[in-house]
């Protein structure tokens, strides 16, 4: 159930808590650097963050029982079939301990008893990432134990679709009712969406950016005849990827267009290569590790990226790939949104457009000339000084020994 080293016994222990793959995970990667140097880590998520913390499984406390989907079907089956009765055994016991629906649909199959295990490792602070995680990490905490919940983004309106809204909306409002009085500090993602949060739950969150560490990197000189747009990221529906090689078949043949998407189960990068064949000019390379995305597209000259105001979340969005352009040294062509559109124009580093109007968008970057795109690159150094990561690392430290005090 446990792995890795312990540090000094004599540190403070604090339990990092996401529900997503920490070895791979921005965020969680970013809090571990913050807090590493004057805390014990242990991790309460999927797979390990590194070989030096000590690990728990999330997936035990859910009880997301996934390791026999590799079996052969003759005992996966089986199995499968008896974890279902298992899980529905729990669920009824736990039905009539739980008159608030609410409740119930959250602690129906949670392992109570790993969990007080791992409450009994007695920590002096708990850094909770999302609303799915906050009831368990308010029950991980002790009398002593101080709790920082980072929010990410606005969670009640996570999605913009209806049928997801209806699910999801008050149940997550009501989570966070329920346990933000034993918040002692918590975090966003961005200033717009911590007025949100203020607007609507009369909490201020402090804002952490999802920045990317300092990057000393020699600006590429664009050449003339052959200006190079890159995309890098997941191949998911609603990234409005097609709308990209749209506009990229506006563009003057000098252009080039670069993209390193990582694939996923919906056949979006099938479809987009599909979409882009009998143009030489676009080229779709492997994805690359998390740690090599800067320096891999510091090769090219143009970071381009067209998501949709669809919702409340991308209206504020500040997305990683906007750090890893900025820290890349690229000229930025992306959406205007309300964060987005104050730092590309704070330190002019390029376009913003809602892409409603591709033709027009189109007109913006034929019109650029190297010298246009060079100084957009040259702004970026003064952006990637002010937005790294080291910077917003202090901001963890300090919130962190605030809340010890």
């Amino acid at each position: 159930m446990e792995s890795g080293l312990m540090n000094d016994k004599q540190m403070k222990k604090v339990l990092l808590i996401s529900d997503s793959i920490l070895s791979s995970d921005p965020r969680l990667l970013n809090q571990k650097a913050a807090l590493s140097t004057d805390f014990t880590i242990h991790t309460l998520g999927i797979g390990s963050i590194d070989n030096r913390s000590i690990s728990h499984s999330i997936n035990s406390i859910f009880r997301k029982y996934k390791f026999h989907l590799n079996w052969n079907p003759v005992f996966r089956r089986p199995m499968t079939f008896f974890l279902g009765v298992y899980k529905s055994v729990i669920r009824s016991n736990r039905k009539k301990k739980f008159s608030n629906n609410f409740e119930f649909r959250y602690w129906q199959y949670v392992n109570l008893r790993y969990l007080k295990k791992i409450k009994n490792l007695d920590y002096d602070l708990v850094w909770a990432n999302d609303i799915e995680v906050l009831p368990i990490a308010v029950f991980l905490c002790s009398e002593k134990t101080k709790l920082v919940f980072d929010a990410h983004e606005y969670f009640p309106m996570e999605q913009a679709d209806s049928d997801w809204i209806n699910k999801h909306s008050e149940y997550r409002k009501y989570l966070f009712d329920t346990h933000k009085s034993a918040i002692d500090k918590m975090i966003t993602v961005s200033e717009s969406i911590s007025k949100l949060f203020f607007e609507n739950f009369s909490i201020t969150p402090e804002v952490i950016l999802n920045a990317k560490p300092y990057f000393e990197c020699s600006i590429k000189q664009p050449v003339a005849e052959n200006i190079h747009l890159v995309h890098h990221g997941f191949a998911l529906p609603g990234r409005n990827l097609e709308q990209i090689i749209e506009l990229f078949n506006l563009l003057d043949s000098r252009f080039f267009l670069h993209f390193y998407l990582k694939d996923s189960a919906f056949n979006t990068l099938r479809s987009l290569k599909n979409l882009a064949r009998g143009n030489s000019r676009i080229v779709f390379h492997k994805p690359v590790k998390t740690t090599e995305i800067i320096q891999t597209i510091s090769q090219h000259d143009v970071g381009v990226y067209l998501m949709k105001n669809i919702g409340l979340n991308e209206e504020n969005a500040l997305p990683n790939k906007l750090f890893e352009c900025i820290q890349a040294r690229l000229m930025l062509i992306y959406p205007t949104l309300i964060e987005i559109r104050k730092i590309v124009e704070n330190y002019n580093i390029g376009i913003v457009s809602d892409a409603e109007n591709l033709t027009n968008l189109a007109s913006k970057i034929n019109a650029l000339t190297p010298d246009d795109i060079l100084a957009f690159k040259k702004n970026t150094e003064l952006a990637a000084k002010d937005l790294c990561a080291e910077n917003e690392l202090e901001k963890m430290r300090k919130i962190a020994n605030d809340v010890l005090l």
